[in-house]
């Protein structure tokens, strides 16, 4: 809906500057940009809080991020420093290109799901408005999954309500938040107890 929409572009540009990996929030054009909804936008404190001061220097945990740029290093690092020059953004060869996309895949983008789950939690004690990787909703004991993405997926907690006063049978919907990094490991625990997914 409108309100995730904001919330988490929020979220995810706090993850980008912490790990220096982009961040691309998705949402259906007609089903959630063109709807009427309710919104609670986000205050300039709530901002500060979630995203930081700009002004504020980062400190690096990472390991490969120290050995770029120290213990500590800008919200957006200056990639173009003439005191410390370095090659950025060079023609390379596709030999070249596919080993740096692996080792920034493999330095950079690992941290990613660490960084999105705790940007979550931090984001929930501000606010109180909960999210993860991946939502539930429905028994958690159902055996019976409807896995979705997107706008569909309020709809299909509707349904879920539906059926359970009609038929009582137990039905989950699982909503996916993340795509890269993929919940993985969440989403395994229920594909493998269950006994009908859609």
């Amino acid at each position: 809906n409108v309100q995730q929409a904001v919330d988490f572009t929020l979220i995810a540009h706090a993850v980008a500057e912490q790990t220096l990996v982009p961040a691309i929030v998705v949402m259906d054009g007609q089903e959630t940009a063109f709807s009427l909804q309710k919104l609670q936008l986000p205050s300039a404190q709530l901002i500060q809080q979630i995203v930081g001061d700009s002004s504020e220097p980062i400190t690096i945990h990472d390991p490969a991020q120290r050995l770029l740029f120290g213990e500590q290093r800008r919200r957006i690092p200056c990639w173009h420093d003439l005191d410390h020059p370095a090659l950025h953004g060079a023609h390379q060869d596709e030999q070249s290109y596919g080993l740096g996309e692996i080792a920034h895949t493999q330095f950079f983008g690992k941290t990613v799901m660490a960084a999105l789950k705790q940007g979550f939690i931090r984001f929930d004690e501000a606010t109180g408005r909960k999210y993860g990787p991946l939502s539930l909703h429905g028994k958690s004991s159902s055996r019976r999954l409807l896995i979705t993405q997107g706008a569909v997926t309020e709809r299909c907690h509707a349904a879920v309500e539906h059926i359970k006063k009609q038929s009582r049978r137990k039905l989950t919907v699982i909503s996916l938040h993340t795509l890269a990094p993929s919940p993985t490991a969440e989403l395994r625990q229920w594909v493998q107890r269950a006994d009908e997914i859609t």
